[in-house]
């Protein structure tokens, strides 16, 4: 039971229509997932501004603090924070970091404008492809009166390895994400927001707020769906009602048979075309810590020939882009793993992440004796198989066309019965969850109006 269900939950509420919701899981939340002072799941409210209604509901019920707190308020500039480090424990020079810095802000700007320029030709074209074009054409651009040989080439290999934050960005590897694509979800204005008690304390909100009978440990077997009405079916009970929003996420949608008569082609082709994400987040506990708050963010720099010639996905900790604080910790760093690293590493047991996040550490920073992490915490969405996956996005076979047909109701629109709801259904704001709470508004007012009739 997601934000985006429970969302439409409290719209129905407000239309007078009653509901009950079916959770697989024995929690609520879906891939929010609060644990502690931790976020397992979905980290931040991306985009702190009335547009976002995410955000509003959060602020209307006084979740964000006194004062709002956004991810990077203590910096003094748009530089990421911590020093650049190569694979051989060097430090890279901080106007040089810059400057490679600056080249793939140049590029990340690009890849969000090529929808909204609307340029036809790079469709199926990859933003890995895109990306490695583009840094090649930069790097021929530095003058050498500007910047040494060996200044060059540190910039080069800086703005090649910060691929993988672009990667962790989109939320998996580069080679199948369409450019032309990655531009169509809204990158909203005012930051990464931090709720100071946990995303939950908003899906605890929303389930507060709806009138809905819900029961958890139920997972679904089979939706069968007319034009007279749905009938879901689990391993216990058989459940009939009028209508149904599916808010299940698109890897589970592309792995089981849930659905008779089975969805319409456009449908199956559009969840056939989508990418589910592939992405680890993984929490690092120090019983002795190395840094000083605001000084534990480290960026890694490996070389081409690290990336190129990684034997992924067993070589997983080649594509962890650095390590990060936590908000709220002082003991805590983040590392992300991307793309089939990161199926591979969510089976992998925890003693053998430490074992190579401590080499990691020491390997980057030249440090010997640094001390070591002592404490996993994560949860594997990729296993996880009510997830299989953690935020959607559209890759180079996908139209934007598609978004448009997972959002269309069946057995039609003037029949809505059966419809799908989630971050990857939503045109605007894919990937996320102010895009998956829309979704689900949206659905449950097709619904209340056809109600109307």
């Amino acid at each position: 039971m997601s934000g985006v269900y429970l969302s439409a939950a409290v719209r129905f509420k407000e239309h007078g229509i009653k509901t009950i919701l079916l959770e697989a899981k024995n929690r609520i939340g879906g891939r929010i997932f609060t644990d502690g002072k931790l976020e397992l799941g979905a980290q931040w409210i991306h985009g702190g501004c009335p547009g976002n209604p995410l955000f509003n509901y959060a602020s209307t019920k006084k979740l964000l603090g006194s004062k709002v707190k956004r991810v990077g308020d203590d910096q003094e500039d748009d530089y990421p924070t911590g020093y650049f480090y190569t694979s051989q424990g060097r430090i890279i020079d901080r106007d040089i970091s810059n400057k490679a810095w600056d080249i793939y802000e140049n590029i990340n700007d690009e890849t969000e404008f090529s929808f909204k320029n609307a340029e036809p030709s790079l469709q199926g074209q990859s933003l890995g492809e895109f990306y490695k074009k583009r840094v090649k054409e930069e790097i021929r651009k530095l003058k050498k009166d500007d910047y040494s040989r060996n200044e060059m080439k540190d910039i080069e290999m800086v703005v090649e390895s910060l691929s993988l934050m672009l990667a962790g960005y989109l939320g998996d590897s580069l080679e199948e994400a369409s450019l032309y694509l990655y531009g169509s979800s809204e990158e909203l204005p005012g930051e990464d927001v931090v709720v100071p008690d946990g995303l939950n304390s908003i899906i605890n909100a929303l389930a507060q707020d709806m009138d809905s009978n819900f029961e958890l440990e139920k997972p679904v077997e089979k939706i069968k769906w007319s034009s007279e009405g749905v009938e879901v079916v689990t391993k216990d009970r058989v459940y009939n009602a009028d209508h149904a929003i599916v808010t299940v996420p698109i890897g589970v949608l592309q792995t089981q048979d849930l659905f008779s008569p089975q969805l319409d082609d456009k449908k199956k082709r559009g969840i056939e075309n989508m990418r589910g994400g592939r992405i680890s987040k993984i929490f690092l506990e120090f019983d002795k810590p190395f840094w000083n708050e605001g000084e534990g963010n480290i960026n890694f720099v490996w070389t081409k020939k690290d990336i190129d010639g990684a034997n992924l996905p067993e070589e997983w900790f080649k594509t962890v882009n650095g390590f990060d604080e936590v908000e709220g910790t002082n003991d805590t760093l983040i590392m992300w793993v991307v793309g089939s690293a990161a199926e591979y590493v969510d089976k992998l047991g925890d003693k053998e992440i430490l074992e190579q996040a401590g080499k990691l550490l020491r390997r980057f920073t030249g440090d010997p004796a640094l001390s070591l992490p002592n404490k996993v915490r994560r949860h594997p969405w990729l296993a996880d198989p009510y997830a299989l996956g953690t935020w959607s996005y559209p890759s180079i076979y996908s139209t934007h066309q598609d978004y448009k047909e997972l959002s269309t109701p069946l057995p039609s629109p003037t029949v809505p019965r059966l419809l799908l709801a989630g971050e990857h259904v939503h045109p605007q704001y894919w990937s996320f969850m102010h895009g998956a709470r829309l979704s689900g508004i949206e659905q449950a007012d097709k619904i209340a109006e056809f109600m109307k009739k």
